[in-house]
């Protein structure tokens, strides 16, 4: 027995019109899209296949991009040398080096010939030290060396000056070099960068400079920024500063560069003292000649480096065989006597008075 529905179609077909059965016939039957995405559906997941390993290939490659290419590009840290040139150093995260710079323009020419391709900073650092200039002679003090590593990585930094420090000792004894190497690591920081570009100063130089004055406050970035490292060294043992509060240094700085008589001289001394008739050593030897000894205005010079004012007084005198400059300096109500070494620079003493009221009346008269 058929179900009433199949009762039912059966007779509305065998009531339908010929004519419109065969036109039902000879229609075209409409794809469905749903039909046709079932039938691709093999094709389909052949896509999805090919899919699925491009994106991981894509995926690896910009990892190995980021985590393996990209650090030996970007700059990690870098190291400044100075001693006059001074020269900037940048590294990778690996220690390889960069790229290599003089501050001065002038500079460049010295380290022209040297090539940084596939070089670390040690390896470079021992071809610097042979190009730097050097005083004649091994028992000649070189000017002092200032190394500093800026790293993010305080850590790191220490290791890598700790690192540069022992090279450098090490290389200073192979060449018989006597030499003063100060080394430290310094932090990133815009104020220091700022101040360094103002002045045209490496960061290592401002950043040895700031701490100088954090221990006198007496001292100036005007008046420390144009000495060298080695008269930065110098002015500091003359006044007393301990460097080793605020760097790294192995060095004993005072029997370095405090003046310590000749032999000759003490020889000379001794005859002149002997002598009732000698009452001023007449300068013979080849070392006391007038052309090593400083000019009146190199003596100014480095008088107003230390006092600034006004010069109203220069002499040259001897005293117990050692010729001393005596330069007097007006500034502020004040008047300064400086005495210094002729020969060697070095300011022996300083004194202060306090200017009376006609001594400012007659320097205005004149």
């Amino acid at each position: 027995m058929k179900h009433p529905l199949e009762k039912h179609i059966s007779n509305a077909i065998e009531e339908a019109p010929i004519h419109l059965l065969e036109k039902i016939k000879n229609q075209p039957v409409p794809k469905m899209e749903t039909h046709d995405y079932i039938t691709r559906q093999e094709k389909e997941k052949k896509q999805r296949k090919w899919r699925i390993p491009a994106f991981a290939f894509t995926a690896m490659f910009i990892a190995f991009f980021v985590l393996w290419v990209m650090p030996l590009y970007t700059v990690e840290g870098s190291l400044y040398v100075d001693m006059n040139p001074s020269i900037q150093i940048s590294y990778n995260r690996r220690e390889k080096v960069l790229s290599m710079e003089a501050l001065q323009p002038q500079d460049q020419e010295l380290i022209q010939g040297i090539s940084i391709k596939n070089k670390d900073i040690y390896t470079l650092m021992e071809e610097v030290l042979d190009v730097l200039p050097r005083r004649e002679g091994y028992e000649e003090l070189q000017p002092a060396l200032l190394v500093s590593v800026q790293h993010k990585d305080m850590q790191k930094g220490q290791t890598q000056s700790r690192r540069l420090n022992t090279l450098i000792h090490e290389y200073l004894q192979k060449q018989r070099l006597k030499q003063v190497v100060l080394s430290q690591h310094i932090t990133p920081s815009q104020t220091l960068e700022e101040h360094a570009h103002q002045y045209n100063v490496s960061i290592g130089k401002m950043t040895f400079i700031r701490n100088l004055i954090i221990l006198n406050p007496s001292f100036t970035v005007e008046e420390l920024v144009p000495l060298s490292i080695d008269e930065l060294v110098k002015l500091s043992v003359e006044t007393g500063l301990n460097l080793k509060e605020i760097i790294e240094v192995e060095e004993e700085l005072e029997p370095l560069y405090q003046e310590h008589p000749s032999d000759e001289k003490k020889e000379d001394s001794a005859s002149n003292e002997s002598s009732p008739k000698t009452q001023r050593p007449s300068p013979k030897k080849k070392e006391d000649s007038p052309a090593r000894m400083l000019t009146k205005k190199q003596a100014g010079n480095i008088a107003l480096k230390r006092v600034k004012g006004t010069i109203t007084d220069i002499d040259l005198d001897e005293d117990d065989g050692r010729w001393i400059y005596e330069i007097e300096i007006q500034a502020q109500g004040k008047e300064y006597e400086v005495r210094l070494d002729a020969y060697r620079g070095t300011i022996l003493e300083i004194e202060v008075d306090e200017m009376d009221d006609d001594d400012e009346h007659d320097d205005d008269d004149d």
